[in-house]
């Protein structure tokens, strides 16, 4: 099995929402996680699992809901 290696990853707020992108790179996988919190609203929030298929780019795996994050 091989480790997770973390390839990138960005936050950034602008006062309104923080946004929280991590890619990982599993051998011949990669996976992105994308959290954006909107510090206002709970349902304005949201997060999503992602993997980069060759020729259909990145496609969402699971998106849960905010109350379970």
């Amino acid at each position: 099995m091989i480790a997770p290696r973390l390839v990138d990853e960005r936050v950034a707020t602008n006062g309104e929402h923080h946004m929280l992108e991590r890619i990982h790179h599993h051998g011949p996988d990669t996976q992105r996680v994308r959290v954006v919190r909107d510090l206002h609203s709970a349902a304005r929030s949201s997060a999503a699992t992602e993997r980069l298929t060759p020729g259909h780019g990145w496609m969402v795996l699971a998106e849960p809901p905010s109350a379970d994050w």
